[in-house]
């Protein structure tokens, strides 16, 4: 993994409360930043919450590109493991792809997540050629970005700005096998955990 320090804001965040814990999950190219609102109004409501920074976001894009769904996974896992020393229920949400990891989560761990919330999760991608289109010749190393889901004036995205993605989109290079076929499979079937 990279050595270059994570930018101002993309910290990874631990707020302590009661023995029900939340894992909020950011998303693609995000960072703990967009979901450190939520996190707090939750912990405010006496639950306890960890926001991991998913492995290599909130760095650089060069430190994504160097990431796959796998060390994702494993960051998500991670986090789940510590808020699972202090709190006997564990509940989890993500925005996004971490929406996603979310559903994946649930499927993986059904017997310790006992909730999942997706917010705007992609559960199917329909196509595997979709995931091809980052493999193409003419496909630039990065494209820029669409926006921020950061809305509040004066108040900056810490995660990648515009310019992540393209051919540096992690698990879509060469070689990473196991985000390409995650792109093109659904999200297994996490029975009761997930509100269908």
């Amino acid at each position: 993994m990279s050595s270059e320090p994570i930018l101002p804001g993309a910290e990874p965040f631990f707020l302590p409360g009661n023995d029900i814990g939340v894992l909020v999950c950011h998303g693609f190219t995000g960072s703990t930043q967009s979901m450190l609102f939520l996190g707090q109004q939750l912990n405010q409501a006496g639950y306890t919450v960890i926001g991991p920074r998913l492995a290599g976001h909130g760095i650089s894009p060069q430190a994504m590109a160097e990431t796959t769904a796998s060390d994702w996974t494993a960051s998500v896992d991670e986090a789940l493991a510590t808020l699972r020393q202090t709190c006997a229920q564990v509940f989890m949400t993500g925005l996004s792809m971490g929406g996603t990891l979310t559903l994946y989560s649930a499927a993986q761990h059904a017997g310790v997540i006992k909730g999942a919330i997706p917010i705007n999760a992609t559960v199917q991608i329909g196509s595997a050629d979709l995931a091809g289109l980052a493999l193409a010749p003419g496909m630039p190393e990065t494209v820029p970005g669409i926006g921020s889901d950061i809305k509040a004036p004066g108040r900056h995205r810490a995660g990648l700005q515009p310019g992540a993605g393209g051919r540096a989109a992690p698990g879509l290079q060469p070689g990473r096998r196991d985000a390409r076929l995650a792109a093109a499979h659904p999200v297994p079937d996490a029975g009761d955990p997930v509100a269908h």
